[in-house]
């Protein structure tokens, strides 16, 4: 296989005496934006801005600011303080020399390093880690990715593939102890075991790490990743969240999707989870469709350039989608796919219930089912099963026949299978009382105890 030349344009050098008494991860963003700009000793922000703009969120690559302003000053000056670094100093102008030239030419810089040349030792670090953020991925709870990845950049070399490097885990722990050495000076806690396990987590949930399948325990870190926002891996974030990669493959991508979005750090995956989690109850958010809004939601705020946190972006659609339709939805309850079979309550064991007692308020009713499949049950099987079940809607009220609606119910698709499908059952708006619980009967001439369906009522109100 051929491999693609090493240009050492696209990285900066990182020395190793650098690492000595790192204090946090805040602390080493710091050095490596000031190493990024780096050049023939002296530290030169060419930008406009100067320094300034990593210091925000930048609305035409939606991308978060590496950190505060303050973060910044305090590790810079701590820098000075042990001389590794030295404030630039301006020389005077020559005689017969363009004064506008010459304020151009040193107005950039702004340090010098105080041991220039570099030492011959120093690792080689992508010029896209910083260029595309990838520290605000990484988030700033503690060193341990970043230390990860530092030990893995160790093995790079001009000699070497440039798109990828692989090491085994002893060797990272070595690397680790011997270079990130601490003073009681600093503050600085020794790196754990536990949070260096934690960090090629995160790393392999960011789709910039994977583990060798053939020889566990050594990682390949994949150089191209940094060209871009991360590739949320969907097996890994089924993992971090305890979630079947198979049947919420959905809800995978959408949490992907929102954490690309809102460029939340891997050490907020869970929080992100869990808020999502909550949503999956809205009505809102439970078919295709639903998300597939969220996504063009999403799309729309990037090209306007608004950058909001995660809570902030589900609040911000529900709220547009309740002005735009408002909807209801009654609590959950299951059916086993049986000959016959019957939900009288929900699964919080409260009757089933319409989540209005106003059917004239009503303009349109579905029912919602979500199909869960269990012993090894395909989604052609259940598209078998399902296309010869019936739904009937029972309710019996005090002085009155009881009223049986039957459901038109066409065979679902395997996309329904999948990701759920909606029954329409306007027929319920004149026949039943809303203010009064319902029963649903399901019939089946194949049934499946493999297959069971978790549904719920989903209203659309009048406007």
């Amino acid at each position: 296989m051929r491999r693609s030349s090493f240009a050492e344009d696209d990285f900066y050098r990182f020395p190793f005496n650098w690492l000595v008494d790192v204090t946090d991860a805040g602390d080493l963003d710091a050095r490596d934006l000031l190493l990024a700009h780096m050049y023939e000793g002296q530290v030169i922000f060419a930008e406009e801005q100067g320094e300034q703009i990593w210091f925000r969120n930048d609305e035409r690559t939606h991308r978060r600011g590496l950190f505060t302003r303050q973060t910044f000053s305090k590790h810079k000056n701590a820098l000075l303080h042990r001389r590794f670094l030295r404030k630039y100093q301006r020389p005077l102008r020559p005689p017969k020399t363009n004064a506008v030239a010459h304020r151009d030419l040193h107005q950039s810089i702004k340090y010098e390093l105080a041991e220039w040349p570099l030492p011959t030792a120093w690792l080689y670090r992508p010029r896209g880690y910083l260029q595309n953020r990838w520290p605000v991925w990484l988030g700033h709870s503690d060193l341990g990715s970043r230390a990860v990845l530092v030990a893995l950049l160790a093995a790079l070399s001009p000699g070497s593939n440039p798109t990828q490097v692989t090491r085994r885990w002893q060797e990272i722990l070595t690397f680790i102890a011997s270079h990130f050495t601490h003073s009681a000076s600093t503050g600085a806690k020794p790196l754990s075991l536990a949070k260096l396990r934690k960090g090629v987590q995160e790393l392999q949930a960011l789709g910039v790490v994977t583990e060798e399948t053939s020889a566990p325990l050594r990682y390949t870190l994949h150089l191209v990743r940094f060209a871009d926002a991360p590739i949320w891996s969907r097996p890994m974030l089924a993992e971090a969240c305890q979630l079947d990669g198979g049947r919420e493959e959905q809800w995978l991508t959408l949490l992907g999707d929102l954490m690309t979005h809102c460029c939340e750090p891997v050490t907020r995956l869970q929080t992100v989870w869990h808020t999502l989690r909550h949503y999956r109850t809205s009505p809102y958010l439970i078919d295709q469709t639903d998300l597939d809004d969220l996504r063009t939601y999403m799309q729309q705020q990037r090209e306007q350039g608004i950058l909001l946190h995660h809570d902030q972006v589900l609040a911000g659609f529900v709220q547009m989608c309740a002005l735009q339709q408002p909807r209801l939805c009654s609590s959950l309850f299951e059916l086993p796919v049986a000959t016959t079979a019957l939900a009288r309550q929900t699964v919080a064991a409260t009757p089933i219930q319409m989540p209005t007692s106003n059917a004239h308020a009503v303009a349109a009713t579905q029912l919602w089912i979500q199909c869960v499949r269990t012993g090894g049950l395909t989604a052609a099987e259940a598209q078998q099963v399902l296309g010869h079940t019936r739904l009937i809607i029972w309710q019996e009220n005090t002085g009155q026949a009881p009223v049986a609606v039957p459901l038109i119910c066409r065979a679902p698709t395997p996309l329904h299978i999948d990701y759920g499908y909606s029954v329409p059952a306007n027929d319920l708006h004149k026949q039943i009382n809303y203010d009064q619980p319902v029963e649903v009967w399901l019939r089946c001439d194949q049934p499946d105890a493999r297959l069971r369906l978790h549904c719920r009522f989903r209203l659309w109100l009048a406007k």
